[in-house]
């Protein structure tokens, strides 16, 4: 497949169009894999970085925050060294040199790059503990957040009040926010 453009690629992460997601990781995986498992990493690791990135730009594009000053390969790699060594320093793995370093070190991410990891990081660590919520608290908390009205969440939860639909939102954000607090990850975002 031919090489495509930066807007090809552009367009394509942003209406997740499979062919072209497709295509990044058949042109990109095995470098970026190589990269990470020369540097104290996994193949598993090297999978989670790259969607990780691809998340990350997906989240820049949607924003209108994506600036490229480079071809989107270069970015895409800068963005997965980024993500690794932030990995390596939470794993405290952080070597005194990262082999194949050289590649990279002309690129510059943004500011705000760092401010995109962080939410996804935040985002990341708020779904977990969503997930070890009771599925009523999910259910309510889904309601909750898409702006539905606690008389129409009461019904359809089959709470007998809008009031006890009130007081059992509360327990449910209160549990959830504990859990979050709790976690080890927490104090470093």
């Amino acid at each position: 497949m031919a090489k495509l453009a930066n807007d090809e690629i552009i367009y394509g992460i942003k209406s997740q169009n499979h062919a072209i997601l497709h295509s990044l990781y058949r042109s990109y995986f095995k470098v970026i894999s190589y990269y990470i498992q020369s540097n104290s990493g996994t193949e598993e690791d090297a999978g989670d970085i790259f969607q990780e990135s691809l998340i990350v730009i997906y989240r820049k594009i949607k924003e209108g925050n994506l600036n490229l000053t480079c071809s989107f390969d270069t970015y895409l790699f800068a963005v997965c060294r980024n993500l690794w060594l932030k990995e390596l320093t939470k794993k405290s793995r952080y070597p005194e040199e990262l082999s194949g370093d050289s590649l990279f070190s002309n690129i510059e991410l943004e500011d705000e790059m760092e401010e995109v990891i962080l939410k996804n990081e935040r985002y990341r660590l708020y779904q977990k503990h969503f997930n070890l919520m009771g599925h009523d608290c999910q259910k309510l908390m889904t309601l909750f957040l898409k702006k539905v009205p606690l008389k129409e969440i009461a019904r359809l939860m089959n709470y007998s009040s809008e009031q006890y639909a009130k007081k059992r939102k509360f327990r449910c954000k209160e549990y959830l926010v504990k859990s979050i607090q709790s976690d080890e990850e927490y104090g470093n975002l």
